[in-house]
């Protein structure tokens, strides 16, 4: 079996984090601002700043993407929120914050 490269494993590991906290590719690709079908090469890297943002995005930590510990249970939230006409998808506390810089962001301009 061949083996990973580096960045392929932290790739898997990225989208374990992101499944754990319910952003599709779909969604990460509409959060970063790029087309769907980079969101894998995007995600297969090992620069430390673009996992930086990544994490941030995603609400979690860099080391996230190079741990696999189990982690104690998180509240479940699931829910969904219509805010200015657009329906947001609500299954994690990060997904909670991004919509609140949204509502944040819109209300400052």
């Amino acid at each position: 079996m061949p083996s990973l490269t580096n960045d392929a494993m932290v790739r898997k590991r990225i989208e374990e984090v992101m499944q754990e906290k319910g952003i599709t590719k779909a969604e990460f690709s509409r959060r970063w601002g790029c087309l769907p079908q980079n969101v894998n090469s995007l995600l297969e890297t090992d620069n430390l700043s673009k996992l930086t943002k990544i994490a941030e995005m995603i609400g979690c930590n860099v080391a996230d993407f190079i741990t696999t510990n189990e982690k104690e249970p998180q509240p479940s939230i699931n829910g969904y929120i219509e805010y200015n006409g657009e329906v947001y998808t609500i299954k994690c506390l990060s997904d909670l914050n991004n919509l609140m810089t949204i509502i944040d962001k819109s209300q400052q301009q």
